[in-house]
């Protein structure tokens, strides 16, 4: 399966509201240490597909606020 990332955005008076969402298979808590890391994956690439960005720009962008929510 291709990987895909949807972004959207929405203003509001109080703030502003970015959606990330994507298809990645999300990270096991033995690896959550080290989802962070950029380019990081947990697979090969013959099992899936990725670049191993997704969590990286998430950590990222919660840099400029201090909120991210599931």
């Amino acid at each position: 399966m291709a990987c895909k990332v949807c972004i959207s955005y929405d203003s509001k008076p109080q703030f502003h509201l970015i959606h990330v969402i994507d298809n990645g298979i999300g990270v096991y808590s033995l690896e959550k240490n080290y989802f962070i890391d950029l380019f990081r994956t947990f697979h090969s690439s013959e099992e899936l597909s990725g670049a191993g960005t997704g969590l990286f720009f998430a950590k990222r962008l919660r840099n400029f606020t201090e909120e991210i929510w599931k």
